[in-house]
C-alpha cells in the first residue's frame, strides 16, 4: 500500500519537525507499507534568483544539516507549494496520512491549512490523521475557514489527534469523533534512533547540562545565562555554536545526529520544546520543561500528565534548578504507562490504514 505522509517535514532549525517525520516514515516502513513524504512547502514557488540566494547563503555558512538528514533518511515527492494543484497526488498514493505536529494549528499552517485536511484527495482514497495537533487548547480558525474544513474532516476514515484538547475541538467545532494517540516519535524504540548515530567526542568531557530553548534560540537572551549562573555544571546549547563570518554572527546548527548525542550524553536537560521532552523520555534522561506559551503549552501539559510527569514543568516560584537535578525520574513507572498508550496507538494506526 502506497501511503503519502503530509506533515511539517521541512525546517531549517527545528529538530522535532524532522524527527517526527522520520518516525512516521520509519514506522510505516516497519509495518510493511510504502510511505513517501509529500513535499508540501510554505509560500509560493521561488523565483530562480531568490532560490539561488537562499542556496548560496546555506552553502556559505555551511549550515544546512536538516536538509542533509532529509536527503539521507526520507523519500520525498517533488516539491509542491500552496498554490500548486495537489490533485495529481491521487495517482501516486492509495492512502493519505496527515500528522503529526501542529498541522491543524491555523496560525502555523496559514495558507496550507486546507491542504492538511486533504482537500485534494479523491473520495475513494483512505484518509487518516495520526497524532495531528491543534497545538493549543482552542481552535484558531475563523468562521470562514471553519466552514470550509467541516465537510473535509468528515471525509476522514479515522481521526487520531495528539492531545485530549484535540478530541474536544473535533467534537465541539467540527462535530466528529477523534481518538487520542501518541506522537509517532514515541512509537519507535530507543534503538531505532541509536542506529542513526556515529559516536563522536563532540560533547564528551565533564558532566554538563544540555539546554534547548526555542524561545531563546539565538542564545543571546537571559534564560541560558540564568541556567548557567544557577548550576555548577558546564552548560551546553544543543542548537549549536555562535560563529562569526564576514562581520556577522550566526548560529551554526548541530546536525540532527549531534543533537541526539548531546541529549544522550547530558547529565540533565532543560528545554521548552515538546519533542525535546519526548526524546528526554525516550533516552530516560532527567529533565525540566520551561513553559513556552507561544510554542503551545497544552501539548506538553497533556504529555506530562499522561505519563505522571507533571512535576517536570518548571515553576520558578516554588523550585530552583537544583531541586530538579537532585530528583531523578522514576522511569519504570513512566514506561509502564507509556507501553499501554503505545499499544493502543499502534492498534489505532493499523486499523485505520486498513479501514477500506
Amino acid at each position: 500500500m502506497r501511503i503519502g505522509i503530509l506533515t511539517y517535514h521541512f525546517s531549517t532549525k527545528n529538530y522535532g519537525a524532522i524527527l517526527q517525520t522520520y518516525a512516521s516514515f520509519q514506522l510505516l516502513k516497519k509495518l510493511n507499507y510504502e510511505p513517501r513524504v509529500i513535499n508540501l512547502l510554505p509560500g509560493k514557488k521561488q523565483k530562480f534568483i531568490s532560490k539561488f540566494k537562499h542556496v548560496f547563503k546555506q552553502y556559505l555558512f555551511n549550515n544546512n544539516p536538516f536538509n542533509d538528514f532529509i536527503k539521507k533518511h526520507l523519500h520525498l515527492t517533488k516539491p509542491f507549494y500552496s498554490d500548486d494543484k495537489l490533485t495529481n497526488l491521487n495517482s501516486e498514493f492509495d492512502t493519505f496520512y496527515v500528522g503529526s505536529d501542529q498541522v491543524w494549528r491555523a496560525s502555523m499552517s496559514q495558507e496550507r491549512l486546507i491542504h492538511y485536511f486533504l482537500d485534494f484527495a479523491d473520495e475513494e482514497k483512505v484518509k487518516i490523521s495520526y497524532a495531528a495537533s491543534f497545538g493549543i487548547s482552542n481552535w484558531e480558525g475563523d468562521s470562514e475557514i471553519t466552514e470550509q474544513i467541516k465537510p473535509l474532516i468528515r471525509r476522514f476514515n479515522a481521526i487520531g489527534v495528539r492531545e485530549n484538547d484535540g478530541i474536544n475541538i473535533c467534537k465541539h467545532t467540527f462535530n466528529v469523533d477523534a481518538t487520542q494517540v501518541l506522537d509517532p516519535t514515541l512509537l519507535l524504540d530507543e534503538n531505532d534512533y541509536l542506529k542513526l548515530l556515529k559516536r563522536s567526542n563532540k560533547f564528551k568531557g565533564p558532566d554538563y547540562i544540555a539546554y534547548y530553548l526555542i524561545q531563546d534560540r539565538e542564545a543571546n537572551g537571559d534564560l541560558w545565562k540564568e541556567i548557567d549562573e544557577k548550576s555548577t555544571y558546564k552548560v551546553v546549547n544543543l542548537f549549536g555554536e555562535i560563529k562569526s563570518l564576514l562581520g556577522k554572527k550566526y548560529l551554526k546548527f548541530n546536525s540532527i545526529e549531534h543533537w541526539l548525542i548531546g541529549m544522550i550524553d547530558a547529565s540533565f536537560i532543560v528545554t521548552d520544546s515538546f519533542h525535546c521532552v519526548i526524546f528526554s523520555i525516550i533516552f530516560r534522561k532527567n529533565f525540566i520543561c520551561i513553559p513556552n506559551q507561544h510554542g503551545g503549552i497544552s501539548r506538553i501539559n497533556n504529555l506530562l500528565s499522561m505519563l505522571g510527569l507533571e512535576d517536570r514543568l518548571y515553576n520558578s516560584k516554588n523550585y530552583n534548578l537544583n531541586y530538579y537535578i537532585s530528583k531523578p525520574i522514576n522511569y519504570f513507572s513512566v514506561y509502564e504507562k507509556l507501553s499501554l498508550y503505545k499499544q493502543k496507538s499502534l492498534e489505532f494506526l493499523t486499523r485505520s490504514i486498513n479501514s477500506i
